[in-house]
């Protein structure tokens, strides 16, 4: 498997500009996500916290790039917001603890379905090339890149890290467990300022921090 290419700091938003992304509108999707986490309580199913930030989440992403050129899809229940050109898709995903480190090795939390396989054999360059189905599907649809927004709540820590990469291998558990590239976002705290973005699209203007105490209700 090839090495992994990590990029930080001022090449991660190289990186973001050359996919026609910025670093704000990705963490305030995150924020936006952690905020409906927050206002669930412990008398919620025990799964709707995690479902509902990471639903809030895509649909705050999808907001903010859509006067970009970027537009929602779903591919066989899997939530894509896919670029104008349709050669970049994103998703998000919980991930594991090594998310956002630069040395770490980051997993996805959740087992993934076959659509999630087929993109990452697309990010591959390949699928199942023995099979004429294959190479007609290949010839109909763009070459689209699949990148996942990769989100660790560290509540003992008090922070969030985050990062974009690529996938290209799932494990035994069919966990993502491998990356061609991986930008690294800003860490911040769970109570970090969230910064709105102009309806137009584009980078976020400098407003002043409004603080946000992003804490589960008892």
């Amino acid at each position: 498997m090839a090495e992994c290419v990590v990029y930080t700091d001022s090449k991660s938003k190289s990186q973001l500009a050359k996919l026609g992304l910025v670093e704000d509108h990705l963490m305030q999707a995150v924020y936006v996500g952690l905020s409906a986490w927050a206002e669930c309580t412990p008398d919620h199913p025990v799964t709707y916290p995690g479902t509902r930030a990471w639903g809030e989440a895509i649909a705050s992403l999808a907001g903010l790039l859509k006067p970009l050129g970027w537009q929602r899809a779903d591919r066989a229940n899997q939530p894509l917001i896919i670029n104008k050109r349709g050669s970049i898709a994103i998703t998000i995903s919980t991930g594991n603890e090594d998310t956002g480190k630069p040395g770490g090795d980051p997993t996805t939390k959740a087992k993934k379905g076959p659509k999630t396989a087929e993109a990452i054999a697309r990010n591959c360059g390949w699928l199942f090339p023995e099979m004429e189905q294959d190479a007609n599907e290949r010839r109909m649809k763009p070459n689209m890149a699949t990148w996942i927004l990769l989100v660790y709540r560290d509540e003992p820590q008090g922070q969030v890290r985050c990062e974009l990469s690529l996938p290209i291998s799932l494990d035994e558990d069919n966990r993502i467990d491998g990356w061609s590239e991986r930008i690294i976002l800003s860490s911040g705290p769970l109570g970090a300022p969230r910064v709105m973005a102009p309806e137009g699209g584009g980078e976020p203007p400098k407003t002043p921090e409004i603080k946000i105490e992003i804490k589960r209700r008892a």
